[in-house]
């Protein structure tokens, strides 16, 4: 028997991430070969006996001429989030969508902790099954890279995924993995939720067709576990008895709501502090809300998330209040005010002291809804230094505001109303406006034809199938190119220490040291360069040229005219730099991670590039020059996608040596790519 499978994700690396979840899932029995088929969107097999599994990578959403977030954002009030990937089956001229994947290593603290709910929130509702692939015990880092704190999340964000499983009868949950930085004292605490099996058992459940009941039972009750221990967990005085415990609350919310559970029977206090400029009127409020707001149970958490419920036998006086603070408040925003019902407050800050949106914030009001549900009275403030024209947007073309902005996305189409006092609204001459005002227009560009979709209202169920070339060649190809190339055609001479796509992560560097067989790894790369280094797209360690290790360090690009000049010696400094502090964390090449205290034992000689899209020898030499890097490789794709032509110019002796040796080692093993010196 023969299947068909697409990978859908934001990059080559993505894709490549679940396919690896997925063969793990089947085991060892299964053969896998590939790549093969074409060097954009390559495919692989897994087989066993007269089974094959079929696989093909599209790395990059919105680069076909359909667009699988389409199928998403088309169910009533989801947003334009997408997962890192997403697996679809394909049936004849449709597929169908699977499940999707998110990964995450980033710190899970503060706003970073609900940035994806959004993510989580949509796809639930679109009934494509949602995975939250997150490290946990990692450090901040200091300056000197120095480790500061772990850092946790709200324990009311694992629990906010189990409600939303729950409500929306599609699993949304996190899995959790730990992070290669986490001693042993932390790893006996936490043993009893990170994952030992139950995610390649929901895999191989979903391509088998079995039942996952069971599965997404022993994987919201981690969450629950998770959200307990955290709150428990070694060093931190708490007592515990008046925390917030995450196992009985859900027991008692399973049957009827969240919602409903706190409006009958938690009486917490909540209050908020807010350190950025305000208006007085915004104080006002946020003094109203304190008297009348109930905060989340327990007494360590209640503080920390910013929104509160204000319960139906006190939202009457809540309004009055609000309408005393705001003279001119529209007559039917004060109405709404005073309701019979309860009603969610949500605070965003939203924005950066420049007016520029604070991205993981966008996650705010959906990870409300999460724990609320949807039939409750969300009211959104929004009190950040947004920028003015971003207020006339929102008070005369509330559309046009939605298609620009996922954070006003995600306020429209989760709020019932909103509430705006911003030191930057003064020419905002109204403060209050109903659901009203842009729920009767389009909150995003639909699907044009909904006739070519299998889809309804409620349920993302199938779509057109993809054609497997893209709308056009850019960066995401250039570095689905790089990464094909030196992993699976010269994985035997290439170890590949960094790749950070488009849409990628700043998780670490990883280096191997032959001398003594172990790998190392400096974990939370900084974003943000110095004037004088640059951080590398792709990061190979090359085996087998030189007696010394080689270190390939690249920067890829879609064209050549924006490769920027003196990249060379900025990329090599970065990495020379970086190298030099110890690494966080070491690992025999067959062992476990843990702490590391020594230096990385060898030296390394150093060879830069940068690659890009041409067709031209005399471009690949002009910016060569201009990047004064060792190499340079311009690439051009076949009309189909099927090969990869890689012009490759040298600008010193080892450079030149390098790509002989990639010539030679690459010639027999792979039809996608042909290098050429010039």
């Amino acid at each position: 028997m023969q299947r068909l499978f697409h990978i859908h994700g934001d990059n080559i690396v993505e894709c490549e991430r679940v396919f690896s979840i997925i063969k793990t899932a089947f085991g060892s029995s299964y053969t896998v070969t590939g790549p093969f088929q074409s060097s954009t969107t390559p495919h692989f097999k897994l087989t066993k006996d007269k089974n094959t599994l079929d696989f093909v990578f599209f790395p990059g959403f919105g680069r076909w001429e359909k667009n699988i977030l389409d199928v998403v954002t088309f169910v009533k009030g989801n947003l334009r989030e997408a997962a890192d990937s997403i697996v679809s089956e394909v049936f004849g001229s449709i597929e169908r969508p699977l499940f999707a994947i998110e990964y995450c290593s980033a710190l899970p603290a503060g706003n970073n902790a609900w940035q994806r709910c959004g993510r989580a929130y949509s796809f639930a509702n679109a009934k494509i099954p949602y995975i939250y692939l997150t490290d946990i015990g990692g450090f901040e880092l200091d300056g000197d890279r120095a480790e500061k704190a772990r850092r946790y999340p709200n324990p009311f964000i694992p629990f906010a995924y189990v409600c939303l499983t729950n409500t929306c009868s599609s699993l949304a949950l996190p899995v959790f993995e730990l992070n290669p930085a986490t001693d042993i004292e932390f790893r006996n605490h936490f043993n009893d939720v990170v994952d030992v099996g139950e995610l390649g058992q929901f895999v191989t459940a979903i391509f088998e067709g079995h039942p996952t009941d069971l599965i997404i039972a022993k994987l919201a009750k981690k969450a629950l576990l998770f959200a307990n221990l955290i709150q428990a967990r070694p060093g931190k005085k708490n007592d515990f008895s008046k925390s917030f415990n995450a196992l009985e609350v859900y027991k008692k919310t399973k049957e009827t709501s969240f919602s409903n559970y706190m409006a009958a029977a938690v009486t917490a206090n909540w209050r908020k502090s807010i350190t950025i400029p305000t208006s007085i009127s915004l104080k006002k409020l946020l003094n109203i809300t304190v008297n009348f707001a109930t905060g989340l149970p327990g007494t360590k958490t209640n503080a920390q998330l910013p929104f509160c419920l204000i319960k139906r036998d006190q939202r009457k006086a809540f309004g009055e209040a609000i309408g005393e603070n705001y003279k001119s408040l529209p007559e039917d925003v004060f109405k709404w005010l005073k309701k019979d019902s309860p009603l969610v407050v949500c605070w965003i800050a939203g924005f950066k002291p420049r007016g520029d949106d604070s991205r993981p914030d966008r996650g705010l009001v959906p990870l409300a809804r999460m724990l609320y549900g949807k039939e409750i009275d969300l009211l959104t403030v929004v009190y950040g230094p947004g920028k003015p024209d971003m207020w006339r947007l929102l008070d005369s073309k509330p559309m046009e505001l939605i298609s620009k902005n996922g954070l006003w996305e995600a306020i429209f189409n989760l709020s019932n109303a909103v509430i705006i006092d911003s030191p930057t609204s003064d020419g905002l001459t109204q403060k209050g406006y109903l659901e009203s005002h842009w729920s009767g227009v389009a909150s995003r560009k639909r699907i044009t034809h909904v006739s070519d979709y299998n889809i309804d209202k409620d349920c993302a169920s199938a779509f057109p199938v993809f054609s497997e070339v893209p709308i056009s060649y850019g960066e995401n190809d250039v570095d689905s190119a790089i990464h094909l190339f030196f992993t699976h055609v010269l994985g035997e001479f290439v170890y590949e220490g960094l790749c950070n796509p488009p849409g990628g992560d700043w998780s670490g560097l990883r280096l191997q040291a032959a001398i003594c067989k172990t790998e190392y790894r400096w974990l939370t790369l900084p974003r943000v360069s110095g004037s004088d280094s640059k951080r590398p797209d792709h990061v190979f360690q090359i085996f087998g040229l030189s007696t010394i290790p080689v270190l390939l360090i690249l920067e890829s690009k879609e064209t050549g005219r924006t490769v920027e000049e003196n990249i060379g010696p900025r990329l090599k400094k970065y990495i020379a730099e970086l190298t030099s502090y110890v690494p966080n964390v070491a690992k025999a090449v067959n062992g476990s991670w843990g702490p590391s205290t020594v230096r990385y034992p060898e030296n390394l000689q150093y060879i830069t590039g940068s690659v890009f899209i041409s067709n031209s020898a005399s471009e690949a030499k002009a910016v060569l020059a201009k990047g004064k890097t060792d190499i340079c490789i311009a690439m051009t794709f076949a009309e189909s996608g099927k090969s990869c032509k890689m012009l490759c110019a040298y600008n010193s002796a080892l450079g030149k040596a390098l790509l002989s040796f990639l010539i030679m080692k690459s010639k027999t093993q792979s039809d996608l790519f042909d290098l050429i010196i010039i």
